[in-house]
């Protein structure tokens, strides 16, 4: 508490002063601490980076797919597929050193990403989009080619077929794929839009004793432990929706070859074999109407056509080198074929081969041309 000093603590105050100044008492000398040097100033931390902008339906064209390579793990049945994918990329010198790099993903769970060797933070940026920035704000995306390396799980879809779905027969699970028209983005962070064309490799790592099947030929298989990797050609450059898949214990039953030799397969449930006598018989017959009528050898390196006992929304689908139909379209029991089942399956047929040219071969450039 500070108080206000009486004329008479002052006369005790300077004498007390002038007694020390005549004490026969050494004067003790206390030693003053150095002065500490003042500390560096600190390096102004990076300003935060900013949140990349949502986008709208389209992403933005400064970032373009080269090619795509997936390897994806699955158990028919399971809830989860494991993805584990590259993608090729081509940043254009337009680009801003901040901007993000933009796809399509939905309900994917991305574990982590890089950018070559740059590790990169994934934030949602829109409706069915992710964006991928680098996770130190001080760097910034490079223009020019590079490869995008992502690691994620997709969902396994039960109560409808887009995406990636499965389905029992009998005693044994199935997983198929349905992409038209924005359901890759199910299954691959991609870019997907009709008019993006690139070549795609896939690996499918499945159960041992599984077929696996998609777009291509089978280029290499082999065993690891309990399960199979299974690696197919890279297709010509393909859109998104058009790449498919298909995996369980599937007997394959010959249906000829195309006029250029294209070898052509019904690939049917397990012990389901008799059912497929139709397709087996009319395929290369109709296959080889459309080439005379096209003019051109069927595009493809291989047919293969898979039955699905459910599906929503469509009753087969184009995917080059591979056609899904829903299972009334491929199968009949022998006790119970008619005309009309041929008649079916060939109008069904003649239609999804033709699309194997235009549709597959010549893509439209957007969805209003579907």
């Amino acid at each position: 508490m500070l108080r206000r000093a009486t004329s008479f603590t002052v006369a005790v105050a300077l004498a007390s002063l002038g007694a020390c100044a005549t004490s026969a008492t050494p004067t003790q000398v206390v030693p003053i601490a150095p002065t500490a040097a003042p500390a560096a100033p600190r390096a102004a931390a990076p300003p935060a980076r900013p949140a990349p902008p949502p986008v709208g339906f389209r992403l933005p064209t400064s970032v373009l797919p080269l090619a795509y390579r997936f390897a994806l793990t699955i158990v028919p049945g399971n809830d989860v597929i494991q993805g584990d994918g590259e993608i090729d990329l081509e940043r254009s010198a337009r680009a801003t050193p901040d901007d993000a790099i933009y796809l399509n993903a939905h309900e994917l769970d991305v574990e982590s990403a890089t950018l070559g060797t740059t590790p990169l933070t994934v934030t949602p940026a829109g409706k069915d989009v992710i964006a991928f920035q680098p996770t130190d704000p001080a760097t910034t995306l490079p223009t020019g080619r590079a490869t995008l390396h992502i690691r994620y799980k997709a969902r396994v879809h039960h109560e409808d077929t887009q995406g990636a779905f499965a389905q029992k027969i009998d005693d044994s699970w199935y997983t198929y794929s349905h992409f038209e028209p924005i359901g890759a983005r199910r299954l691959y962070p991609s870019f997907d839009e009709p008019q993006i064309k690139v070549p795609w490799q896939l690996t499918l790592v499945v159960p041992r004793g599984l077929t696996a099947i998609s777009n291509m030929p089978v280029a290499t298989q082999a065993d690891e432990g309990e399960l199979t990797r299974v690696t197919f050609e890279p297709t010509p450059p393909l859109p998104s929706y058009m790449i498919t898949l298909a995996v369980g214990p599937f007997e394959l039953v010959d249906a000829g070859k195309s006029p250029h030799g294209a070898p052509l397969r019904v690939a049917v449930p397990k012990g389901h074999a008799e059912e497929a006598a139709i397709p087996a018989e009319e395929t290369a017959p109709i296959l080889a109407t459309l080439e005379a009528y096209f003019g051109t050898p069927y595009p493809w390196a291989k047919l293969d056509m898979v039955p699905i006992p459910d599906t929503v929304g469509f009753g087969a689908m184009e995917n080059a080198g591979m056609i899904t139909y829903s299972a009334r379209v491929l199968l009949t029991k022998p006790e119970e074929r008619t005309i009309r089942d041929k008649q079916k399956f060939a109008s069904y047929a003649a239609h999804e081969m033709a699309h194997q040219w235009f549709g597959d071969l010549v893509t439209m450039a957007w969805w209003d041309d579907l």
